[in-house]
């Protein structure tokens, strides 16, 4: 059994629905008010954060934790960062959206911010293999 007794097959379908959930909302249309809101664009960037994040702690409760993190940290940060990248891309066909470099950022620190969350053992995700 993996993290909070779930199956790695629970978990793979954790992670699956939700990088569905953040395809859908990546490449939702922009809806233009006439007016830019500074506020409003800037906490749905923010949320980059948080959303890569919980993306790239999902894949860590999916793959678990062997003797060599390193790696693994490597791969789920790659995979992670890659699959961003891939809906900042689809984002440039979506009418009223951009692909942005920032947003990339943004999802990096949110992968980061895991990793070194599990590196500190701030969080664990198994109690036998913590990181």
């Amino acid at each position: 059994m993996g993290f909070l007794g779930f199956s790695k097959q629970r978990w793979f379908l954790i992670t699956a629905g939700y990088m569905f959930f953040l395809l859908a909302l990546s490449l939702k249309p922009a809806i233009s008010s006439g007016e830019p809101s500074y506020i409003r664009e800037m906490f749905h960037n923010l949320l980059h954060v948080p959303a890569y994040a919980t993306l790239t702690f999902f894949c860590f409760c999916f793959l678990g934790r062997g003797k060599n993190k390193v790696k693994e940290s490597f791969g789920v940060f790659t995979f992670s960062f890659l699959y961003g990248a891939f809906m900042e891309i689809l984002q440039g066909f979506v009418p009223g959206r951009n692909p942005s470099l920032y947003d990339l950022a943004l999802n990096a620190a949110g992968i980061l911010l895991v990793i070194f969350l599990l590196k500190k053992r701030i969080i664990t995700i198994h109690e036998k293999n913590s990181y």
